[in-house]
């Protein structure tokens, strides 16, 4: 399980519903994303973390220390 997808499930929100509260996305896309099928780009990522209301840092190692 990837960061963005352990976040959404322990906030009860599903694939689709984050998807709507990020614009222009679809649950089908947002599953590629999490399961690191396609790059994410830039707007999507930060619609994503205030979708979420989190910072980069809760999605990404910037450390280098771990995979995530």
């Amino acid at each position: 399980m990837n960061q963005i997808q352990v976040i959404r499930t322990a906030r009860g929100i599903t694939q689709e519903q984050l998807a709507e509260m990020c614009g222009s996305m679809s649950g089908q896309h947002l599953g590629k994303i999490e399961k690191g099928e396609i790059d994410i780009r830039t707007t999507t990522l930060f619609a994503i973390l205030r979708a979420l209301d989190c910072d980069l840092k809760d999605l990404i190692d910037l450390r280098g220390e771990k995979n995530g």
